[in-house]
């Protein structure tokens, strides 16, 4: 039975070096090396410890609780910073929420205060126009025609101040409440607009 040809090695296997990872290579080796210069071993050790006194069964039992005790900071040391990350977390994550809710509290004033401006548009329109109509009749020997006109026209600023006034309130119901007060200051917008009535003052 014959034998299946052998593979051929990856140029990656420890076999065959890239020249380019030769001094890498080199490099980590004497890292190494150096490490291994530095350590004892524990027959090294119990003879230091015998020179100083200790007997050798209290070695072994010192590098078990050495370890233990490296493995105890590296636990708590993993923890804190497991406390940091999910504290970052939750601070991005508030801050998330705040600009969220800013971003919906902007657009909310943004389309109420547009219709209170659209609304306050209209009444002005009809407020000139009633004026216009009053000049125009004013002089007019048809007393029941003149006022029906002027009758029509101050029904016309009567509904447009109820207009005017059902949007002013439902803007400032918004944006005098928390947190649209924020965001009110924030964006520009004013906390209140006036009724009509003070709109006749200004």
């Amino acid at each position: 039975m014959s034998q299946p040809p052998p593979s051929p090695r990856s140029p990656r296997s420890p076999r065959s070096i890239d020249y380019e990872d030769v001094d890498d290579i080199i490099g980590v080796a004497a890292e190494l090396q150096q490490l291994d210069a530095d350590r004892l071993s524990v027959e090294e050790l119990v003879d230091v410890g015998r020179e100083l006194a200790i007997p050798e069964q209290f070695v072994g039992p010192a590098i078990a609780e050495l370890r233990r005790r490296r493995d105890a900071k590296l636990a708590v040391a993993a923890a804190a910073a497991r406390r940091r990350r999910y504290a970052l977390i939750g601070a991005g994550a508030l801050v998330g929420l705040a600009f969220l809710a800013a971003l919906v509290g902007q657009r909310s004033l943004a389309g109420a205060y547009a219709e209170v401006a659209r609304a306050r548009a209209q009444l002005v329109n009809v407020q000139e126009r009633q004026e216009g109509t009053r000049k125009l009749w004013e002089a007019s020997s048809n007393a029941r025609e003149r006022m029906a006109e002027l009758s029509g026209a101050d029904n016309r600023v009567r509904v447009e101040r109820q207009r005017y006034d059902e949007a002013a309130a439902a803007y400032n119901a918004s944006a005098g409440a928390f947190p649209n007060r924020l965001w009110a200051g924030l964006f520009g917008y004013p906390t209140s607009v006036p009724t009509s009535d003070a709109l006749g003052a200004e």
